[in-house]
This record gives structure tokens, C-alpha cells and sequence, in this order.
């Protein structure tokens, strides 16, 4: 809904509350964050027990079937669409954010540049996990927060560089902004995921679920959701070298974090209830077609009012269409893909199973 905001301006908003909407660019930033953070909560365990190729080829299977299906077919779509004379290789093998062209980053379908930085981030991920277990963080609470501190020091560091350089200043095309580097460059973007890992190990591993430990993550999401709101609508952080990556990440990991050890806040529930977690499994779709959609939004002129319905009316169609996008291509494809990928598996796994050995030991 961030990210929506930012493209479409809510109609009426003027000044800071306009400043706050086009901010929305920050959600990227979250979703990295949160990536790192679920994609461990999920995988980094059984990484640590022993990595094998059958398990990292799951994985990637498992991580393609998510992401792809939907990808290529918006790819494939706004290829069609806009008439392009070539396929647009870039974009299908999900690598455009590499680009120091942002004509060709952002081409075929904008939002679609992070897709490829999250494909990088799934692919470091096996290769990050023994580094991570070697440096302590799993097993010492103060390494984990000193590797947490160096990470977010760098990233901080590296906004202080385009900003005191004047290289944030640059036009957000031009290929040495703070913009092309510090937003949408696949590497600079590891502090996010790395930063969410860590999130994700200290929950696991460290976090305590007493009474008082519970109350005081429970006034850290508070405090975190406020610092964002607060960020979003600083007319210094607007476009700033900050704004493009450090300045939401630590709020985003105490976010994510608060929100998963304490389950009681208002906003837990919410977020937890049947409705949201619809929305959130159709986020994805959302994302990919809340701009291609765009010729369905209609609404300058005939008062107020009548602008807030019809982009009321613009919103829920949005949501309506993603969730019709995920019930009948993400989760269809998701299956088939994973069923034909395990049938693929199984013959070889009986291949290589030995002969059983009959009981007289012959």
C-alpha cells in the first residue's frame, strides 16, 4: 500500500500528508527487510544442519515457484502491450536492476526492477548462511548485535558518502545518484536481507517470552511504527541518501520483530485475522499490476468527493484484481510447478537407492 501510494496521489492530500503518500518508496525497503527475515525464520536452520544439493535445489524450486509465474506473465504482458520489437531478455532472466540505464530497469513493468534485486538476495542466501554460523551470531546474543551494528553502520556510512559527495543530489537517472546505488542495486541491498536475518535469528534464538519481555517489544512496534510515520513525512528525509535504504531499515526489523514476539497489539490481531492474510498472500500480484492497471483509474475533475470515491472505487478494483491473480495463476502455478519438480526427483532418488540385501546377507 506504500508503494501504491507514492505512484497514486490520494486526491485532496496537499504538503506534509502528500509528502508522506509519495514517501512511499520506503515500502521496498521493508520488504527486503522482512524478506530476509522470513526466508530465515524459514531455511536457516535447516541450512545450519547440513547443506546438500537436493536441499538448495528445493529451495531454488521453491523460491522460482513462488516469484516467477507471476513475474514472467506480467513481463511477457507488458512486452505485448507496449508493442516492444524484442522480447525484453533483461527483464525475463529478472536481471534489469543491474542496469545502470533506468529506462531499461524501470521498462516493461516498473515495480518489477525489485523482483530481480529479490531473486539476487534468495541466490546469496545459501552462500551468506555459513559465514553467519562461523561469525557466532547463532549462538551469542552480543556478536549477534555487533554483527547487526556493523551492518547498519555500513549502511549508514554509505548514505553519508552520497550525501556529503553531492552524489544524492544527481538526478535519479543519472547512473552515479544515490538513487541507482543505494535503492535499486541488488548488493547494496544485502544490508536489508542481512539486517532481517538477524531479526529473524534473534526471535528464534535469543528473543524471551516472559511477561515483561512481551510488554516491552509490545511499546518497541509501537515506537517503530511511529519513527516510519514520522519518516515518511520529514521533509529532509524525502529523497534524501537515507530515505533510500538505512533510514527504514532499523525501524523495519524492531517492526517485524515486535509484531512476531508480541501477538497481543492491536496490530498483531489485525494482521493476523483471515482478511489480512489474504491480502497479504495477494500482496505480490498487487505489487505487479497496481501499475499496469493504471488506465482503469479515472477521476481529475468534478469535485472532491467525487475524486475520493472514484479512487476508492480504483483501490478496491486493484485488490480485487490481485486476489483473482493469485487464486488462479500464483497458487495454480506454484502447485504444478512443485508437483512436477517432485516427480522429476523421485526417479532419481529410487535410482539411487541400493539394492535391498536379502536376509541370508547373500
Amino acid at each position: 500500500m506504500l508503494v501504491f501510494f507514492s505512484h497514486y496521489d490520494i486526491p485532496g492530500f496537499s504538503g506534509t500528508a502528500l509528502r508522506a503518500t509519495r514517501s512511499g518508496y520506503a515500502g521496498v525497503t521493508l520488504f527486503f527487510v522482512l524478506s530476509g527475515f522470513v526466508i530465515a525464520y524459514n531455511y536457516l536452520e535447516r541450512f545450519q544442519a547440513g547443506m546438500s544439493a537436493r536441499m538448495i535445489g528445493e529451495y531454488f524450486a521453491a523460491r522460482l515457484a513462488r516469484v516467477y509465474p507471476l513475474y514472467v506473465c506480467f513481463i511477457l504482458f507488458g512486452w505485448l502491450a507496449q508493442g516492444l520489437e524484442s522480447l525484453p531478455w533483461a527483464h525475463l532472466l529478472a536481471i534489469q536492476a543491474w542496469s545502470a540505464d533506468s529506462k531499461l530497469a524501470f521498462a516493461v513493468n516498473a515495480p518489477a526492477w525489485s523482483i530481480g534485486v529479490e531473486f539476487f538476495l534468495y541466490l546469496s542466501f545459501p552462500l551468506l548462511v555459513p559465514f553467519i554460523a562461523q561469525s557466532g551470531v547463532l549462538t551469542s546474543l552480543r556478536r549477534l548485535q555487533i554483527a547487526a551494528a556493523l551492518v547498519f553502520v555500513a549502511m549508514l556510512c554509505a548514505a553519508l558518502y552520497f550525501t556529503l559527495s553531492g552524489l544524492n543530489a544527481l538526478p535519479l537517472e543519472d547512473p552515479a545518484s544515490g538513487h541507482r546505488w543505494l535503492y535499486r542495486t541488488p548488493v547494496t541491498r544485502l544490508g536489508d536481507f542481512l539486517l532481517g536475518i538477524f531479526g529473524a535469528v534473534y526471535f528464534m534464538r535469543f528473543a524471551q517470552t516472559g511477561f515483561a519481555s512481551v510488554r516491552r517489544w509490545g511499546y518497541v512496534t509501537f515506537l517503530a511504527g511511529v519513527v516510519v510515520l514520522l519518516l515518511l513525512a520529514a521533509k529532509k528525509n524525502y529523497h534524501s541518501a537515507f530515505s533510500w535504504d538505512v533510514a527504514y531499515a532499523a525501524p523495519a526489523i524492531l517492526l517485524i520483530i515486535g509484531l512476531a514476539i508480541n501477538r497481543a497489539t492491536w496490530m498483531s490481531r489485525v494482521l493476523g485475522s483471515p482478511a489480512f492474510i489474504l491480502l497479504g498472500e495477494a500482496s505480490y500480484a498487487f505489487y505487479l499490476v497496481h501499475l499496469p492497471a493504471a488506465p482503469l483509474r479515472h477521476g481529475t475533475g468534478g469535485g472532491l468527493a467525487k475524486e475520493l470515491a472514484l479512487y476508492a472505487i480504483f483501490l478496491v478494483m486493484i485488490i480485487s484484481l490481485s486476489i483473482g491473480l493469485h487464486i488462479t495463476i500464483e497458487r495454480p502455478a506454484r502447485r504444478w510447478i512443485r508437483r512436477w519438480l517432485s516427480s522429476r526427483a523421485e526417479p532419481a532418488a529410487v535410482a539411487q537407492e541400493p539394492e535391498p540385501v536379502p536376509a541370508d546377507g547373500r
